[in-house]
């Protein structure tokens, strides 16, 4: 072989090393299926209006409901003549509590509150006019929509993933819950519903060495 010929081979050699040293290792993409939950509202239970006199009056209710995961917030439609042993089924309109803003997807934790206040006018409200809606934070859980508002009670829930699947293991199970609603003047029931809606898929890219 000629000298040429040897160096030739020797350069060839040394290229495929480099290549072989460099070039981008092969990547893995398995597929893992994540569950999704939905959070719905139900109804209300009165078992204790706002106020020292029930019989003489009755109570103007609005929910405010909180996504912390979402950092987002929405308040429901009032709901008037309100009275110690009511029950109030919620609106389709006012169903939604998380993922928010419109419990179009779903989410693999669920982490919300819920905050009722019932709806009083003041003279301030009619000079200073309620909070506009925010898309972000929750000030009307804090501190009510408008000047008038008065705290009947709140909650809050967090559920984890292992929770969820272990409350609902398939797609398309339901389960209805209730919770008191503490801290404010009246006392009251809330009832949700929480959904397993199908599964997503997510890709995790796994670099081999």
């Amino acid at each position: 072989m000629s000298p040429r010929c040897r160096f030739s081979g020797r350069v060839s050699g040394i290229v495929a090393l480099v290549a072989s040293l460099t070039a981008t290792p092969a990547v893995a993409q398995p597929i893992i299926r994540v569950p999704q939950f939905v959070v719905h509202a139900v109804k209300l239970q009165v078992l204790d209006e706002t106020g020292w006199f029930d019989w003489t009056g009755s109570d103007e209710v609005h929910a405010v409901f909180v996504d912390f995961n979402a950092n987002k917030e929405r308040a429901t439609s009032v709901y008037g003549e309100t009275d110690t042993g009511d029950t109030v089924e919620f609106r389709d309109q006012d169903r939604c509590i998380a993922p928010l803003p419109d419990c179009n997807r779903g989410a693999r934790s669920l982490n919300f509150a819920i905050a009722l206040w019932e709806k009083d006018w003041t003279p301030a409200e009619g000079l200073l006019g309620c909070k506009p809606g925010l898309v972000n934070g929750h000030p009307w859980y804090d501190d009510g929509i408008c000047p008038g508002d008065d705290l009947i009670g709140r909650a809050q829930i967090s559920l984890s993933q292992l929770q969820l699947t272990g409350t609902l293991p398939t797609v398309g199970h339901t389960v209805e819950r209730m919770v008191p609603l503490t801290g404010g003047d009246g006392h009251y029931q809330f009832h949700y519903r929480i959904t397993r809606l199908p599964d997503i898929e997510r890709r995790i890219i796994i670099r081999e060495p």
